[in-house]
């Protein structure tokens, strides 16, 4: 539980820093000048009970002017693999910073080899 908590926060910064160069592009923010096709990745690591582990992950996402975002990521926590839909909101404020909550549903977990 806590791992999707934190993977969700990874995700909700992703999109954050994916929307952060419409401020420079734009005088006027909203939910219609961030709406699009995205992609991103990152790597790092994740505090667990058992003490820091590597994690990484690679999505898409489509985000509409109504607010809604949609899409998918592959990401592996400490090695265990996993394919996860994400769903949820997001608003454009006023002063270009976005607002949103997310979430991610495992598809499919796999192990990577060696």
């Amino acid at each position: 539980m806590k791992n999707k908590f934190l993977l969700s926060l990874l995700l909700l910064s992703a999109v954050a820093a994916a929307v952060t160069p419409l401020q420079a592009a734009s005088h006027r923010c909203s939910n219609a000048t961030a709406a699009g096709q995205w992609a991103y990745s990152y790597t790092g690591s994740i505090l667990t009970a058992s003490g820091w582990v590597p994690a990484a992950a690679v999505g898409r996402f489509h985000q509409d002017a109504a607010g809604n975002i949609t899409g998918s990521q592959v990401r592996t926590v400490a090695g265990n693999a996993a394919a996860e839909d994400i769903s949820g909101t997001f608003t454009v404020n006023r002063d270009c910073t976005v607002t949103g909550l997310s979430t991610c549903l495992l598809m499919e977990s796999f192990s990577v080899q060696p």
